[in-house]
C-alpha cells in the first residue's frame, strides 16, 4: 500500500482527515476539585484526599508540573480514591507513583500523547478489577 499525495493508492481513499488516521487520547484534562459533590465515606479516605489537596496547593506549585503522565499523578490519585475507596484507590495511586519515573517509555500499557506525556487513565489500571 503506497501513500501518494494524501491518498492510499490501493484504495483511492484519503489518508488525512479520515477514520484511517491515528487519533490520540483527548487533550482535555478532567477537572477534579475539592468543591465537587463527592463526600468521603471513611476517615482514611478523607485523610488521603486531604494529603493530595495539600500536595497540590503547597508542594506542587513550588516544583512546577513535572509528571510525565496524563492525567497527572495527583489527579489520578483523586479519581482513584473517590471512585474506588481508600484501600483499593490507595493501592492504585501507589502503583502509579512507582511507575512515574524518568525511565518510563511508551508501550502496550500507555500511549504517547502529542504533548509528550504518556496516557494512563484510572480506568486502564488493572487493580480496579474486583
Amino acid at each position: 500500500m503506497l501513500v501518494s499525495t494524501g491518498m492510499l493508492v490501493s484504495t483511492g481513499m484519503p489518508v488525512f482527515g479520515s477514520p484511517y488516521t491515528m487519533k490520540g487520547p483527548p487533550l482535555t484534562a478532567p477537572v477534579i476539585s475539592p468543591d465537587d459533590q463527592f463526600q468521603p465515606v471513611t476517615t482514611s479516605q478523607n485523610l488521603l484526599l486531604k494529603a493530595i489537596y495539600f500536595y497540590r496547593s503547597v508542594i506542587s506549585p513550588t516544583q512546577g508540573a513535572r509528571c510525565g503522565f496524563y492525567p497527572s499523578c495527583s489527579t489520578f490519585g483523586l479519581h482513584a480514591l473517590q471512585h474506588y475507596g481508600a484501600l483499593q484507590g490507595g493501592m492504585m495511586t501507589t502503583d502509579r507513583l512507582t511507575r512515574c519515573n524518568i525511565f518510563k517509555q511508551p508501550g502496550p500499557d500507555y500511549s504517547l500523547r502529542p504533548d509528550g506525556r504518556l496516557y494512563d487513565p484510572v480506568e486502564a489500571n488493572l487493580l480496579k478489577e474486583r
